[in-house]
């Protein structure tokens, strides 16, 4: 039922945008938080074997650091996507 006229118009084209700001967010999210997330568990869980009293060792500490920029990253490019995609949604039927 879509129609090329109606997505050109001003509220098609905010909604498409929206739409494609979530998808974007969506994706990057789940290339980049959840790998992330994944490596920290992995890390803890290696230390927490390893007794209370371990520190993580130059190879952890650089898993870590690795997800800590990718987290970093998503918190950049993540946040914007998302504000966007609920602005232009929210407001796009007054358009």
């Amino acid at each position: 039922g879509l129609r090329a006229e109606w997505i050109a118009s001003p509220t098609g084209l905010a909604f498409t945008i929206g739409a494609l700001c979530g998808i974007a967010s969506l994706v990057l999210g789940g290339v980049l938080v959840g790998p992330s997330l994944s490596e920290q568990s992995a890390v803890q869980n290696e230390l927490r074997a390893a007794g209370a009293a371990a520190a993580p060792t130059d190879e952890q500490r650089r898993r870590l650091d690795r997800a800590a920029a990718k987290m970093r990253l998503a918190d950049r490019v993540d946040l914007p996507l998302i504000l966007a995609a609920v602005v232009l949604m929210a407001t796009a039927r007054y358009l």
